[in-house]
């Protein structure tokens, strides 16, 4: 199954240890113009694209809209956690982060586009 950088997927570990997962390619870089997620109104299961963990707007550059929603899946208790964004600069639970290779649930009102620039040095 291929797996689309900016996509987010759910593995079900049948076992109790957890398992470890190796990525290989090349990081992916380039402007907005080439670094680009599309998403539709309603639930979307994304991630970065590239290798970089942090505050999924300040951070990793996902304009999130006012009342639109991220859900962040916890590991070790098995819940989401909720953020929603309540004003310009204001979200419910705080800006959420994202880790290097994590996926996140974005509830959205209207359709978009993830775009940002990012180059290895």
């Amino acid at each position: 199954m291929p797996l689309t950088p900016g996509k987010g997927f759910f593995i079900k570990n049948a076992g109790t240890a957890y398992l470890n997962i190796t990525f290989v390619g090349e990081v992916m870089q380039g402007d907005a113009t080439k670094l680009k997620v599309d998403y539709l109104a309603g639930f979307n299961l994304l991630g970065s694209l590239v290798p970089q963990a942090g505050k999924v707007e300040t951070d990793l550059k996902l304009t999130v809209p006012v009342n639109d929603t991220i859900y962040t899946y916890n590991k070790d208790t098995g819940l989401y956690a909720t953020f929603t964004r309540r004003t310009a600069t204001v979200w419910s639970g705080g800006e959420p982060s994202i880790g290097v290779a994590d996926g996140f649930w974005y509830s959205a009102k209207a359709a978009g586009s993830w775009t940002r620039s990012f180059t290895v040095n």
